[in-house]
């Protein structure tokens, strides 16, 4: 929703052409970037110690920029560009934020509720991330901090839907839960054209349209251009996970792994044309590894003996 208005009020100033239908693709191309920069930048003054981790940071930051999948959805009307914005929002916030828990969670819950209403509907997938964030943030930190964080989160998440439901009222007459399920039927309905795609269903079909998705998933068309990038990321990733599940210096690997498992589990579940939509990850994939790199030298605790 929020890429068609900018594309109409671009029309409206450049005209009835591909500069009018484009600009607002290439400013949200660059906005991503910046974003993502300042995701790095953040996490570079937390954990970095010397000079060359700058150097090294805006090494990551031309990976993305010199990436043919960014490029291409920076410069078409692709709906994936908005929600790579709403995903480094929430990355930006959570890591720049960790001193003001309620606010950060708060924030979190209004963005990631309201980009489903008003970006794009399985942007679902910030939600389960959240949800995995906060799962992990049980584990850190005992029931008490997760119970306060979810508490801020749900709050958020409320005034999301309230902002949701405003627009869907006032323009369309319709409810914003109603129309997301009427969405998903039509998405249903279309999807019986082509099985590759769309939900899962159950029995022996079920799963292999399940396994046909997860392979999807990891055929996409940014795993393809940029495998051996892929291929550290999966070499790093029980570094990663270890990294993660340390109670003292886990907290800002978390968010970075929940993105990608939560889009996982989405796409197993409902899949989305993820051969195109896989962008949204790429900067959690590289934040990961600028972490990892920065935090090579640092000590971690091994992992709780119930995963040993």
């Amino acid at each position: 929703i929020l890429g068609n208005y900018l594309t109409m009020l671009s029309l409206h100033i450049f005209g009835d052409n591909y500069y009018g239908l484009r600009i607002p693709y290439v400013v949200i191309g660059l906005i991503n970037l910046l974003l993502f920069a300042a995701t790095l930048r953040v996490i570079q003054r937390e954990h970095g110690s010397n000079k060359n981790d700058v150097w090294i940071l805006l090494a990551f930051v031309a990976l993305l920029l010199v990436d043919f999948c960014f490029y291409v959805a920076s410069r078409t009307v692709e709906p994936t560009s908005v929600r790579l914005l709403t995903a480094q929002l929430c990355t930006l916030l959570y890591l720049k934020m960790k001193d003001s828990a309620r606010l950060r969670f708060f924030l979190l819950g209004v963005i990631s509720v309201s980009s489903v209403f008003l970006i794009y509907i399985t942007n679902t997938v910030l939600v389960l991330a959240m949800g995995l964030v906060l799962l992990s943030l049980w584990y850190r930190q005992g029931f008490k901090a997760f119970a306060k964080s979810t508490l801020w989160c749900l709050l958020g998440a409320l005034i999301g839907w309230g902002l949701g439901e405003l627009y869907f009222r006032a323009v369309w007459g319709i409810g914003a839960i109603e129309n997301t399920f009427s969405a998903l039927s039509r998405f249903m309905v279309t999807s019986q054209l082509d099985p590759n795609y769309g939900a899962a269903g159950g029995g022996a079909g079920g799963i292999m349209t399940l396994i046909k998705h997860a392979f999807r998933f990891f055929c996409s068309n940014y795993i393809l251009y940029n495998l051996p990038i892929f291929c550290v990321y999966l070499m790093a990733l029980p570094v990663l996970l270890m990294r993660c599940f340390d109670k003292k210096n886990g907290e800002h690997y978390a968010l970075l792994l929940a993105l990608p498992l939560a889009f996982l589990i989405q796409t197993i579940l409902f899949e989305d044309y993820i051969i195109r939509k896989f962008l949204i990850l790429v900067p959690s994939l590289l934040g990961a590894l600028y972490l990892l790199y920065l935090n090579r030298n640092t000590e971690f605790r091994p992992l709780p003996k119930w995963m040993r």
